[in-house]
C-alpha cells in the first residue's frame, strides 16, 4: 500500500515502461573454434585436391616424342 508523499516534497517518477521487455536468446554459444579450424582444413583439402586431379590428368595424356 503507497501513501501519498507529504505536502512540499518531490512527486516520484513513474518508469516510461512499467514492464521489462522480454529477453530472446536467438544464438547461445556459437561455433567453437576447433570446428572451423576443421571446416577450414577440409575445404582447403578438398579445393587442393580438385584442382590437382585434373592437371594430373591433363599431363598424364601428353606423349613424350621419341627421339631418333
Amino acid at each position: 500500500m503507497s501513501f501519498p508523499p507529504p505536502p512540499g516534497t518531490a512527486q516520484t517518477v513513474s518508469p516510461a515502461h512499467p514492464l521489462a521487455p522480454a529477453v530472446c536468446t536467438i544464438v547461445a554459444g556459437g561455433t567453437p573454434g576447433w570446428q572451423i579450424a576443421l571446416i577450414a582444413i577440409a575445404a582447403a583439402l578438398i579445393a587442393a585436391t580438385a584442382a590437382v586431379l585434373p592437371d594430373r590428368a591433363r599431363t598424364g595424356r601428353h606423349r613424350v616424342p621419341r627421339p631418333r
